[in-house]
């Protein structure tokens, strides 16, 4: 049995060497370090038949402001999502207006920590936010305007998502010393 590569095979080992040589291995250090790779190269890959997996083609049931979401910060989305224009979009920047706007800073600090860790050490993140926020006049501002007087019309500690400040987000990420016996 010949198990050597065809020509077809060799051309496109050589081509994805060449391809890596001049599009991956330039880069790599800096993608790992800041868990982001470039779109483009993955659509280069994509067009020549490597790595189409990782670009879906685009779909009429997500709407083009979803990228808003890859940005860095509330605000940088919040604006992106805005600047759209569109309903979906608008509709978002709505719903993310209407909440605490430190609830949302944390949160989107929470998912980005939280996708670097294991599931015990999220859980662990999990109950700490949320003991923290037990502490918080939002939570006890959102249970008033919600379920006390109902008027659903919440006053924040601070005002707008532009408001909270990297200061105001760390301070929530307390590490708390509860053992969660349900991971065991």
């Amino acid at each position: 049995m010949d198990f050597s590569l065809s020509e077809e095979q060799i051309l496109i080992q050589d081509m994805a060497r060449q391809f890596s040589d001049i599009e991956l291995a330039p880069y790599a250090q800096e993608w790992d370090e800041t868990k982001k790779m470039s779109r483009t190269v993955l659509e280069k890959a994509a067009s020549l038949g490597f790595a189409g997996i990782y670009t879906p083609p685009k779909s009429d049931f997500l709407p083009d402001a979803m990228q808003a979401f890859e940005l860095n910060g509330a605000t940088e989305i919040l604006a992106a999502l805005k600047a759209d224009g569109g309903e979906w979009a608008l509709k978002q920047a709505h719903i993310l207006q209407g909440k605490s706007p430190l609830a949302v800073c944390v949160t989107l600090e929470a998912l980005n920590r939280g996708a670097e860790m294991s599931f015990r050490e999220a859980m662990n993140q999990e109950i700490g936010l949320s003991l923290a926020f037990l502490g918080t006049q939002d939570f006890f501002e959102g249970v008033r305007a919600a379920l006390i007087d109902k008027d659903r019309n919440p006053k924040w500690t601070i005002g707008t998502i532009a408001g909270v400040r990297p200061l105001d987000i760390e301070r929530r990420f307390i590490p708390t010393n509860i053992p969660l016996k349900f991971l065991n």
